[in-house]
């Protein structure tokens, strides 16, 4: 699910996922592994968790990459800090609760924050 390209609808989704009833500006969509390939993220990993160019292209602007958040860093310790400090922590406590962020995790997270939205809007095809 490539949303962030339109941030109006990845904010509206976000917003929705994290049960926030009033757009906060002083949040903004991030990404958590980084918008542009650095192979200093791939230190923080375990070998096997590797990121390789493809995958990161692949995976950087899903919905499971993609958090609210007041600020942003480079590094995984640092936006997790970033997050332990935010008022959305609904949406953020899985990403907390990672020791690494990889393409795995982007995954499972989309899965779940899809499986939210879908909720959210599921329509009765018997009406």
């Amino acid at each position: 699910m490539l949303i962030y390209k339109n941030k109006y609808f990845c904010t509206f989704i976000l917003d929705d996922i994290a049960e926030i009833d009033e757009p906060r500006k002083d949040l903004k969509t991030v990404m958590i592994l980084p918008e542009e390939f650095d192979e200093t993220w791939n230190r923080s990993l375990p070998s096997i968790k590797k990121i390789y160019p493809e995958d990161h292209e692949t995976y950087r602007y899903t919905l499971g990459n993609l958090t609210l958040a007041e600020d942003n860093a480079e590094k995984f310790s640092d936006i997790k800090a970033i997050l332990k400090q935010s008022n959305v922590k609904n949406l953020n406590d899985d990403i907390i609760a990672q020791d690494y962020w990889s393409i795995d995790e982007i995954i499972e997270r989309t899965r779940q924050l899809s499986k939210i939205f879908v909720e959210h809007y599921a329509v009765d095809r018997n009406l």
